[in-house]
């Protein structure tokens, strides 16, 4: 199955370094959810990423997927003032496994529930919360420290 949605490319790069530099002002992500999900595609192109921000409909729950040397992952992103539950784990690794894509992210503007966190650590799905996202965009190197075991 094919994912559909905007490639981030040096075409449009531009456009997305300006949302994301506009949300990272103060660490504070003040975006809409849509722009959230392409502030993510851009940091992972910005990584040396190929970067797929999904279509709004039948995206099988995930918002980003993200290609690095031949490992395809699948990106759930919430922006949320309150903690994240095991829903959003759940779409992560549904959305992953339909794709056929290797391993599954939670990446979240704010952080996890006990739940979320245990079920994460059962799947094998990378979280990802706000502090570590303010550390990546300050070092796009920063995304393979926290995909090391992956």
């Amino acid at each position: 199955m094919s994912v559909k949605g905007t490639t981030i490319k040096r075409s449009n790069a531009l456009k997305y370094k300006r949302i994301t530099g506009k949300a990272m002002r103060k660490n504070h992500f003040n975006v809409t959810a849509n722009n959230f999900e392409y502030m993510i595609g851009y940091l992972f192109y910005r990584s040396g990423f190929k970067s797929i921000v999904t279509q709004q409909s039948n995206d099988f729950g995930l918002d980003v997927v993200a290609t690095h040397k031949n490992k395809k992952y699948g990106i759930q992103c919430k922006l949320y003032n309150s903690y994240v539950g095991v829903e959003a784990i759940q779409q992560a690794v549904t959305g992953t496994v339909a794709y056929g894509l290797d391993v599954p992210i939670v990446i979240c503007s704010s952080n996890y529930t006990k739940a979320a966190q245990d079920l994460a650590e059962a799947s094998g799905t990378v979280t990802i919360n706000h502090e570590m996202i303010v550390k990546w965009y300050k070092n796009p190197n920063y995304i393979f420290k926290l995909l090391k075991d992956n």
